[in-house]
């Protein structure tokens, strides 16, 4: 066996130019530097040692290097976001008041519309109970003589309604006939005492009367024999004031239409 070589080394030389501990075994003298003999087998993988090692560091340094540079343009990417953001975010709010200020507008509108309909309301029901209420109205201006004879007429027309049969008028005849004198001269008495004593006709009143009621009735009887009027005219009557109420209600429903639209 040959015998090895060794090599001195100054251990503090070692220790302060790769930073390593050292082990217990190996202690530092303070009167002399320390040396320690490495075999030349051992002393001859240093060097590869030393150059793996700063192949690994320069491999770290540049996995540092890339993993700052991905840092720096994530910190970028994130400004980047975060300014997109805020502009979204503005543009948000200034949306947000565009359509508050619009909705502002709206309800201004809204509002006026509604007092204008309930303006128009009031006309149209004011005219709708003048439409309907011109009896009324014109018995406010009729004199007390006129109110009477207009109630005493109302009055004669309901009990001739609930006569007997004999006192009934004959509307397929003449007022004047024959047959009809000998009627209203005996209907006449009967009246009198009907309207008694709230009503005191004179017998040439009740004479007129009787004869306005007789044309009415008789043109009536004519026409619905002649098939010229339908059968029931109170059914008729109420009809043509309910398509007065539709035709109101439909003027009224159009303009408020045309208000709104």
């Amino acid at each position: 066996m040959s015998q090895e070589s060794r090599t001195p080394v100054d251990i503090s030389s070692l220790k302060e130019k790769y930073n390593i501990r050292l082990p217990r075994s190996y202690k530092e003298q303070t009167s002399a530097p320390q040396t320690v003999h490495f075999s030349e087998e051992l002393e001859s993988t240093i060097p590869e040692t030393v150059d793996e090692l700063k192949t690994e560091n320069r491999k770290l340094k540049e996995e540092i290097a890339k993993l700052k540079r991905q840092n720096s343009q994530m910190e970028i990417d994130f400004e980047e976001k975060l300014e997109k953001s805020q502009e979204n975010i503005n543009q948000m709010k200034e949306e947000i008041d565009f359509l508050a200020n619009i909705n502002q507008q709206f309800g201004a509108e809204n509002d006026q519309l509604i007092k204008n309909l309930d303006d128009f309301e009031n006309i149209e029901f004011r005219n709708l109970f003048r439409v309907f209420g011109n009896d009324s109205e014109e018995e406010d201006t009729e004199s007390d003589d006129e109110k009477n004879e207009k109630g005493a007429r109302n009055e004669m027309k309901t009990i001739i309604k609930t006569i007997d049969s004999e006192f009934s008028l004959n509307y397929d005849q003449t007022f004047t006939s024959a047959n009809n004198c000998e009627i209203h001269r005996k209907l006449i008495p009967e009246l009198q005492k009907s309207l008694a004593p709230k009503f005191r006709p004179s017998v040439t009143q009740l004479t007129k009367w009787l004869n306005s009621i007789h044309k009415s009735r008789r043109a009536t009887a004519r026409m619905r024999n002649s098939g010229k009027l339908p059968k029931d005219l109170r059914r008729v009557h109420a009809n043509n004031r309910q398509n007065d109420v539709y035709n109101l209600l439909f003027t009224v429903i159009t303009f408020i239409m045309s208000i709104i639209y």
